[in-house]
């Protein structure tokens, strides 16, 4: 669940054989959040009918797309000021519309600190 570290982390044979050294070094880190701070995939995906790869925006009623706007460092996690509570994603879903940096600083790494 949100802000619980999970249990192990996945990769399969692809993610070394085919991976691009940055790409890779990013995805591992987004790997590394969700394991170590139960966060959770903060994008949509195209034909996904529970996190769809568009929405429609609360304020404006526009369509726009289920990404994030502003990602914390080179990683894929959202940053606070790039997060948006509304869109139906996977994390904020199962973290109740908090921003991946919301969690991760309630952390016991971070809190304790």
């Amino acid at each position: 669940g949100c802000g619980k570290q999970g249990e192990f982390i996945q990769l399969g044979a692809d993610f070394l054989e085919d991976a691009v050294p940055g790409e890779a070094a990013s995805r591992l880190l987004g790997e590394w959040a969700k394991f170590r701070w139960g966060v959770f995939d903060q994008r949509g995906y195209e034909g996904d009918p529970l996190y769809p790869g568009t929405f429609r925006d609360p304020t404006t009623g526009d369509e726009v797309p289920n990404v994030c706007s502003a990602t914390m460092g080179n990683t894929s996690m959202c940053a606070s000021e790039g997060h948006t509570p509304e869109a139906p994603t996977k994390h904020n879903v199962q973290c109740h519309g908090r921003s991946a940096w919301e969690v991760i600083s309630q952390s016991q790494d971070i809190f304790n600190r």
